[in-house]
């Protein structure tokens, strides 16, 4: 096979109810010059055997399968080295992308050479397909990069990236574990432009067990590496405790926060839009999108705090 345009990235571990449908909204995509590389992290149930299935019938499926269960982290990372293309695209083993969303996202960085990766909107389904909502999320690059100083703009199914920045920045890190692609994105964003397509590209299955939904356990590593991740953005920008950053990341992703720490994280806030707002040298119409942010997340901020805290006034001031 020749030098496909895109490689697909699919780790795997135990996904035999939902990666049958995975493997074919790539298979089945208008960009046909692809490859799909499909990494088994030691699967006990009939994954492997599905996608041994799919190796058989395509010749652009390309299998491997960890000697070691070894995590989401290191089986994308031993994916892409595998990868023969100049993008990357990541899929998780329960979403699945519509037919256009790689020809349209190829197309798209093919014309942007200085961005470095784009995503697209999302259709976010429940375990059976049922349709729940759509996001969008933010396009412009200015408001992603402020974005993500404190949380991650993207999810990771609906974004295409260019192979090389991706060995630049030295791959997804095992040090932040369930939080790996936030850390990437960040990486990625101080140095290059991040965007975002406003069109539905891409199905994000939501609170499956085949894909990368964390238990309580798993889910307090993911906060805490996100914490480390949103403290070295802020702190590119400003010098921050490890306390006062858990307190505005807590606040602006509406994890639980005591009310004298909503005061304060508005404070906090209010103090990094303004030393990033002057150590990038925006100009007016950038310091507009970045503000339209900060303010947004103060009215999520404080109404999560009225419903949690107050919930009487909250639901009166709804109607």
């Amino acid at each position: 096979m020749n030098k496909p345009k895109v490689s697909v990235i699919m780790a795997a571990y135990n996904s035999g109810q939902y990666i049958e449908e995975s493997i074919l909204s790539i298979l089945n995509q208008t960009l046909k010059d692809l490859e799909l590389i499909i990494v088994d992290d030691c699967s006990t149930d009939e994954t492997q055997k599905i996608i041994q299935k799919y190796n058989q019938l395509d010749e652009r499926v390309i299998t491997i399968r960890n000697n070691i269960n070894s995590g989401i982290a290191v089986s994308r990372n031993n994916g892409i080295r595998l990868a023969k293309a100049n993008y990357i695209a990541v899929m998780d083993s329960d979403d699945m992308a519509f037919p256009d969303k790689l020809q349209i996202q190829y197309d798209f960085l093919e014309q942007e050479p200085y961005v470095g990766a784009v995503a697209s909107g999302t259709q976010i389904i429940d375990e059976n397909g049922t349709f729940i909502k759509n996001r969008i999320g933010l396009t412009n690059s200015d408001e992603i990069k402020f974005r993500i100083l404190l949380k991650n703009p993207y999810i990771n199914s609906s974004v295409l990236f260019r192979k090389k920045l991706f060995e630049e920045i030295g791959g997804y890190s095992k040090e932040y574990e369930y939080s790996e692609d936030y850390g990437f994105y960040s990486f990625l964003s101080a140095k290059y432009k991040l965007a975002s397509i406003p069109k539905i590209l891409t199905k994000y299955r939501q609170n499956s067990q085949a894909s990368v939904t964390l238990g309580s356990k798993s889910r307090k590593i993911q906060i805490e590496n996100s914490l480390k991740i949103s403290s070295r953005n802020i702190n590119q920008y400003m010098p921050l405790e490890t306390e006062n950053v858990r307190i505005l990341v807590s606040a602006v992703n509406q994890w639980p926060v005591s009310l004298n720490g909503v005061l304060k994280s508005v404070n906090i806030y209010k103090n990094l839009m303004r030393r990033y707002i002057s150590a990038e040298k925006l100009n007016e119409e950038q310091k507009k999108r970045v503000t339209k942010i900060y303010k947004n997340d103060l009215k999520r901020i404080f109404g999560g705090c009225l419903k949690n805290k107050m919930p009487w006034i909250y639901s009166a001031l709804r109607g």
